[in-house]
């Protein structure tokens, strides 16, 4: 076992995946520090350390959520260099400003807020059951209500733009379902929405997200 717990948090580089990797580095965790590209990454990496963080303790790492291969890598480097993982926290999420495909076909937004974190938490499976008392969370851009209902013969919302809650709709489905599936490993799965961190600044965001009541069970 790790002497220190091990967390992977995705959108670390800034904001509250940011304030939420400061706060476990408080806590005593090992962090695996993710951004979209490696300098990124070592910047935030950088900035932590500035703080008082042990270097020891952070790995930054790099994926491009919108190449689900990257996403791939990610998780089979996260899983070979931490056996054991604790918690994964998903709060990376689309900065995108327009409409678009990836190079894997799907609309940036659903890809970037959903479909990567849903690859990367089942590729990440075998390392989180060797925890004791894994943890899942994910944080929403908005609450999930607001999408409605998915429209499977258009899941790609091409009709209108309202792929970010869509998204938001599917990471509830996610999250419902490894609740459901981590209930005979002692898992815990949580959807927080993000909105409510982002109206606070430093430590307090992140407090928000280990505060929250709602666990999908």
């Amino acid at each position: 076992m790790p002497e220190f717990p091990t967390a992977l948090v995705t959108g670390a580089g800034r904001g509250v995946g940011h304030d939420i990797a400061d706060e476990l580095l408080s806590d005593g965790y090992t962090v695996v520090l993710h951004s979209r590209t490696p300098q990124q990454s070592r910047d935030a990496a950088h900035a932590l350390i500035s703080r008082g963080a042990d270097p020891a303790r952070i790995q930054p790492v790099a994926a491009d959520f919108t190449r689900l291969d990257e996403v791939i890598h990610l998780a089979r480097r996260v899983a070979d260099e931490h056996p054991v993982l604790t918690l994964l926290v998903n709060a990376a999420v689309s900065d995108a400003t327009t409409d678009g495909v990836t190079a894997d076909g799907n609309e940036i937004e659903l890809q970037v807020n959903y479909l990567a974190p849903a690859l990367l938490t089942r590729a990440l499976e075998v390392p989180l059951r060797r925890a004791a008392g894994p943890r899942v969370v994910t944080l929403s851009t908005t609450p999930h209500p607001r999408g409605q209902d998915l429209e499977w013969d258009d899941i790609h919302r091409h009709r209108r733009y309202t792929t970010i809650a869509a998204s938001n709709i599917a990471l509830t489905m996610l999250a419902t379902a490894l609740a459901k599936a981590g209930a005979e490993l002692d898992a815990d799965a949580t959807v927080v929405p993000m909105f409510g961190a982002r109206r606070r600044c430093g430590a307090t965001a992140s407090r928000d997200w280990r505060s929250t009541t709602g666990h999908v069970r």
